[in-house]
């Protein structure tokens, strides 16, 4: 089985692998993404939380693309931005760099749909049955929390942050998604409890603005 970035196991999870098509709003796709690939980096030590902010710890390059960009615009800015400002200013740039990504490993594919009316987004099939993999693992992660690693048990908080657990669990009531995802937010680090936190206010803060 395939082991993927928290990012591009968010990007899969939340695409139909037939279709290639987002099967949730792509805002908060996008925000979800920013979020991932910021774990990703406070989990490799290049990141931190200070405060709800997050700041750099190594601006190095490190070969990658994704988070290498995600390095650079936090490292520029003269001050410190909680996660929100970034999901909000980078969600766009998060999708096509983690959809690169797996491009590059021959994950997806990209395919422009004919269209004449309206936008013109690109999908993303699934070129190999990796989704499908991710998809068991993270189950066994919902139903055994206990035992779960640091990238399963940040996958499913980050997916059940933007109310998207229905894509992982079918077997389960909700009441025990709801207590296995709260003891898996619980017993992560300090720092992605953090970012987390910040994560869940930028998703509060897009679906009140839908609602206005």
């Amino acid at each position: 089985m395939q082991n993927f970035r928290l990012a591009d196991e968010f990007f899969l999870i939340n695409h139909d692998h037939h279709t290639g098509k987002p099967v949730m709003r792509r805002d908060l796709l996008g925000a979800g993404l920013v979020a991932a690939l910021l774990a990703e980096l406070i989990i490799d030590g290049r990141l931190a939380m200070d405060d709800g902010r997050v700041t750099v710890l190594d601006s190095g390059s490190h070969d990658n693309q994704a988070t290498d960009f995600m390095v650079t615009s936090i490292a520029a800015q003269r001050a410190t931005y909680p996660v929100r400002t970034w999901t909000e200013n980078l969600d766009d740039t998060a999708y096509e760099l983690t959809a690169r990504r797996l491009i590059e490993c021959g994950t997806v594919r990209r395919v422009q749909p004919r269209r004449l009316i309206g936008p013109r987004r690109d999908l993303f099939p699934a070129a190999l049955s990796t989704p499908v993999e991710s998809l068991l693992r993270l189950n066994a992660v919902i139903k055994n929390p206990a035992g779960a690693d640091l990238h399963g048990a940040v996958s499913v908080v980050l997916i059940a942050t933007v109310g998207a657990t229905h894509v992982l669990v079918t077997d389960l009531d909700r009441e025990r998604v709801q207590t296995s995802v709260a003891e898996l937010a619980n017993g992560l680090p300090a720092d992605l409890k953090e970012l987390v936190a910040g994560f869940e206010a930028a998703v509060a803060a897009r679906l009140l603005s839908m609602r206005r």
